[in-house]
């Protein structure tokens, strides 16, 4: 059984209402709602338990159908300190667990080699700020119509709300929203000469592209991909038209 199997599982001996989490929500979604109520069940568990008997976590038995709860999901590791301390956002916290990690935001080619990520050089430092910002963001669920130029909506970000994001925390210039407006503004390039920050479009249809991705040049791009999938570089696709939103 796979880690959101399991989720639902433990919801499902839980209770607490988990008719409500299984009709036609995306995976990404459901996934952060089942999170979030063992959260807070795990957190009055916890609670009680310290009320009850004067400090102390709930042992092997904490968790119905759980064993407990691992003392390395708990912020700052082992089973040190305050569970309530620990837990003082439940939610935010076990959430953490599940969560693909993301890298820190680099701050140049080598930094961005030494993490295991592209490196950013050539086309403008506008470019590749904005770049730089979308690869800070890997690892977060892709969530249809998620994330606007403040950050995740949602629980995550689709394409062109990722681009919106990493544009407007960078330069300050909120762009469209949707792809179709994106596919409006910039000068087309060549693919070959596709740099940091160029916007990357695909999959046309009758009304226009409907997927953009983030160039970082040497044939990759950073992109929020589609339902079931988080942000993450990818090789750029063939068939592509790429436009240059910044200039050199």
């Amino acid at each position: 059984m796979g880690q959101l199997g399991v989720l639902q599982a433990k919801v499902d001996a839980v209770g607490n209402g988990a008719d409500t989490v299984r009709g036609q929500l995306p995976p990404a979604e459901l996934r952060r709602v089942l999170v979030d109520r063992l959260a807070q069940r795990y957190y009055e568990q916890a609670k009680a338990a310290m009320q009850g008997a004067g400090g102390g976590m709930p042992g092997g038995g904490g968790m119905p159908g759980g064993g407990g709860m691992p003392g390395g999901c708990m912020p700052g590791g082992g089973g040190g300190g305050s569970p309530l301390s620990a837990l003082s956002s439940p939610a935010t916290s076990l959430a953490s667990a599940f969560r693909p990690s993301s890298p820190r935001d680099g701050s140049g080619g080598d930094q961005q080699e030494a993490a295991g990520l592209p490196a950013l050089r050539g086309g403008s430092e506008a470019g590749r700020r904005m770049a730089e910002k979308a690869l800070s963001a890997r690892g977060t669920p892709y969530v249809w119509g998620g994330g606007n130029a403040n950050g995740p909506t949602g629980g995550g970000f689709d394409c062109s709300g990722l681009v919106q994001w990493a544009t407007a925390q960078t330069s300050g210039h909120v762009l469209p929203r949707v792809t179709y407006d994106l596919f409006n503004l910039g000068t087309r390039i060549n693919p070959a000469d596709a740099q940091p920050g160029d916007l990357v479009y695909s999959e046309f249809s009758g009304r226009g592209p409907e997927h953009v991705q983030i160039a970082l040049g040497g044939g990759q791009v950073v992109h929020a991909p589609q339902s079931g999938d988080v942000v993450r570089v990818a090789a750029m696709p063939r068939n592509v038209v790429v436009k240059r939103i910044f200039s050199s």
